[in-house]
């Protein structure tokens, strides 16, 4: 029942930030999105301070593997290699999702498209890249103390093995494991109803959309999602 009651509170969240549309949400993301950044970057410092982090930046920014230089033109050659940088930055921009573009119908007409365009997903990148030294301390860490979750380095494993299994392992770890919990919570929360205003934004958009309110249309698709997720 836990898990029941903390999916309603979060989606009971999810709508309230949607429920008036953009004029609420762009307000709401001066909190969700800096917020992330500063746990970020405390961690990022916090990370330099870990014993055997310079090992995790080695492996992060040389590509090192067990303290063996990587072939860089190897790597570079590589075509597996750079579908999926391809594959994570769609997935991070959420361009495939239709979220970028549903934001930018509520530009005024003159905006400057393509600045834009680069902006975000140079702040983007930019955002990645620093949370990567805070992650690789990380690793580097847990190869350090030999952890037996040290081997747990890709993509669920790592945010909910391997980094927990470390912050449990630091001085203070109530507070490092409280901080990653809110920059994972504000950073869902906004891929939530970012996903949710896309797909507002797309129905609202034809005929039968237009007869429905804001309130009611986000109600509707947030019952219907979690009905399917019930199913699954």
């Amino acid at each position: 029942w836990q898990v029941w009651l903390a999916s309603i509170l979060v989606w009971v969240i999810v709508y309230f930030c949607v429920f008036k549309g953009v004029k609420l949400t762009s307000k709401i993301v001066w909190v969700t999105v800096p917020l992330p950044l500063v746990f970020v970057l405390i961690m990022v410092m916090n990370g330099f301070t870990l014993p055997g982090c310079d090992y995790g930046f080695r492996m992060y920014l040389k590509g090192y593997e067990k303290d063996q230089a990587p072939n860089i033109r190897e790597k570079l050659s590589d075509a597996g290699m750079w579908s999926e940088a391809c594959a994570q930055i769609f997935f991070s921009l959420g361009v495939c999702m239709g979220i970028m573009v549903s934001y930018a119908s509520y530009n005024p007409r003159k905006a400057p498209i393509i600045s834009n365009a680069f902006t975000v997903a140079g702040c983007n990148c930019s955002f990645s890249f620093i949370a990567g030294f805070a992650v690789f301390a990380t690793v580097g860490y847990l190869n350090e103390i030999n952890s037996p979750v040290s081997d747990t380095l890709s993509s669920s494993g790592l945010a909910f093995v391997a980094y927990p299994a470390a912050i449990d392992n630091m001085p203070g770890s109530n507070f490092w494991i409280l901080m990653f919990t809110c920059t994972l919570f504000t950073l869902g929360i906004d891929t939530s109803f970012s996903i949710i205003e896309a797909t507002c934004t797309v129905i609202e958009d034809t005929e039968i959309g237009k007869k429905i309110s804001k309130w009611k249309l986000t109600l509707i698709l947030l019952l219907r999602w979690n009905w399917s997720k019930t199913k699954l």
